[in-house]
């Protein structure tokens, strides 16, 4: 039996594209929320500004061959 998998992206965004990041985010989400396999996703944004890295996105799928 298949294993599911779990996605980890860490995105370098400049402060002032923040906003225009997270609403590209969103639509990516929905388009992948409709796709089979596709468990869930989530973004999240550091707690410090000078971080590297700003956002991460953790997502799940059913298997490496539905992804």
């Amino acid at each position: 039996m298949a294993e599911p998998v779990v996605l980890i992206n860490a995105f370098e965004v400049p402060a002032a594209d923040a906003a225009a990041f997270i609403a590209a985010w969103c639509g990516a989400r929905d388009y992948l929320a409709s796709q089979p396999g596709c468990i869930d996703t989530a973004l999240r944004q550091s707690i410090t500004p000078d971080a590297e890295f700003q956002f991460v996105n953790v997502a799940h799928w059913r298997t490496a061959e539905d992804f």
